[in-house]
């Protein structure tokens, strides 16, 4: 099959990348430029790889064209403001020209394409509704909204709760820290999330106030500082961490940086860099307990790794090392404001699972099966169900089949399975079942029928289909 598009097309190249049938516009970072002369604010759709978001209404779309090549007489732009249904032209260059101008005439989504004419008078590609783009710039020069404000103190504790709203938030961007009046700015551990809840232990009965910071996509930046408060907690540093009110939070684990364990000793492995001739005397152990000042353990870790923390009980520490020399030299301890080296979350709770139901369809639904369920955990995986299933005359020496495994774990938790019906491996007709649910950090809980579950429903009928009469010597009474 020949190419839809002529050679020429493809000699036309977008910031030295080359432009596949002249249709699909291949933008690097940094391509794409304010008219300012900035480097253009913005970030990937995670969607739609030739998505970008703009904070700016006008900017700049460098391309180049290959210069041995002279049948190229025009490089024409077109935009297209709903989604590619209709496309208008903005510009008209000549080969020899390095970039368009565009200047948007307000927020939204502009799609871009491009259209050579040669020498004859040829476009290329002859339609443009045959072009699939592959630049596609939101222009979004609006901040987000962002509130916060004091929950009402419990306990020991004190707590925020917080609201950011935009069509092209970045949750990825968020920070909530808090500090004493006048003090510096000490960061919390909450999950990056639009809204939430966080409680803690300022370990001060002095007024604070809190912090969010968030940008959406193109790097628009919001932030909201609570009035002081009246003053922390009146009884002191409380025995755990805890987080969340109202509504069990959960966290992104290792994507926010933060490592989960289900363990309360945990292994540090490290490295030591520019020691001297007096060597390393020792590695203090710093750590930080959701919000509250930095603390040192009374014993150090050795020189050579690996060490083991104890730590008294769950919840999120953040840990930093600091060598010191054979002379007692080292980097200066970690105050205030200072981020932790690492992150960990230590989690030795399983999921609770409960209310478990199973119903075989009937009728319209026969030949299924269908499982419902709950669970809740404070740090659920994402997609953590398996549901499995067992032959009941097995019991505790049988094998568990798996039914469906990284299912999400939906409100109304609720999955409908189409019973096997091979001859070669037939479901057995009485069978337990089992859901599984897994947290972040490995622990896994379940629930499993208390009692078998028919999968055979069908109720045998009998019926006479036929009478076939006595012979006469058989009704020979004298025999």
């Amino acid at each position: 099959m020949k190419p839809l598009y002529s050679k020429l097309s493809r000699r036309l190249r977008w910031s030295g990348f080359c432009l596949a049938l002249a249709a699909a516009l291949v933008v690097a970072p940094g391509a794409v430029r304010a008219v300012g002369g900035d480097g253009i604010f913005y970030s990937r759709d995670s969607a739609d790889e030739g998505a970008y978001f703009s904070s700016q209404t006008a900017f700049r779309i460098p391309f180049q064209t290959d210069a041995g090549d002279r049948r190229i007489q025009e490089v024409l732009l077109y935009v297209s403001t709903d989604f590619g249904k209709k496309y208008q032209k903005v510009t008209t260059v000549g080969p020899n020209e390095k970039e368009f101008r565009f200047e948007a005439r307000g927020d939204g989504w502009y799609w871009f394409t491009v259209q050579t004419r040669d020498t004859d008078g040829r476009y290329s590609p002859p339609d443009l509704n045959l072009v699939q783009p592959a630049l596609k710039v939101c222009v979004d020069t609006k901040a987000p909204t962002v509130t916060m404000r004091w929950l009402q103190p419990r306990d020991n504790m004190v707590g925020v709760e917080w609201e950011a709203r935009d069509e092209n938030l970045d949750p990825t961007t968020l920070r909530v820290d808090y500090r004493a009046v006048g003090g510096d700015w000490i960061p919390l551990p909450v999950k990056q999330s639009a809204s939430g809840q966080y409680t803690w232990n300022p370990a001060t009965n002095n007024p604070i106030e809190a912090r969010i910071q968030v940008q959406d996509k193109a790097h628009n930046p919001a932030q909201s500082i609570t009035p002081p408060s009246n003053g922390g907690p009146k009884n002191g540093v409380s025995a755990a961490p805890q987080a969340g009110v109202g509504a069990a939070p959960t966290y992104d684990g290792a994507a926010n940086g933060v490592t989960m364990v289900n363990t309360k000793d945990i292994e540090l492995n490290f490295e030591i860099a520019d020691v001297g001739s007096s060597q390393v005397k020792a590695v203090e152990v710093w750590y930080i307990q959701d919000g509250r000042p930095w603390t040192k353990r009374p014993e150090d870790a050795p020189p050579k790794p690996p060490y083991t923390v104890k730590l008294p009980a769950e919840g999120r520490y953040g840990l930093t090392l600091i060598a010191r020399s054979g002379v007692g030299l080292g980097l200066p301890t970690p105050k205030a404001g200072d981020a932790p080296q690492v992150w960990v979350e230590v989690d030795t709770t399983k999921p609770e699972v409960k209310n478990l139901n199973v119903e075989v369809g009937g009728g319209s639904g026969f030949g299924t099966l269908t499982v419902s369920w709950s669970a809740k955990d404070l740090h659920m995986r994402a997609n953590p169900i398996t549901i499995s299933y067992m032959d009941a005359k097995d019991g505790a020496t049988g094998t568990w089949k798996i039914m469906a495994a990284s299912i999400p774990n939906l409100p109304d938790g609720k999955f409908t399975w189409r019973m096997p019906t091979s001859p070669d491996e037939p479901l057995p007709p009485q069978i337990l079942v089992r859901v599984e649910a897994i947290d972040q950090a490995g622990n896994i809980g379940s629930a499993t029928t208390p009692t078998p579950v028919n999968t055979d429903l069908s109720i045998p009928k009998a019926r006479v289909i036929g009478v076939t009469g006595a012979k006469a010597a058989d009704l020979d009474p004298t025999r």
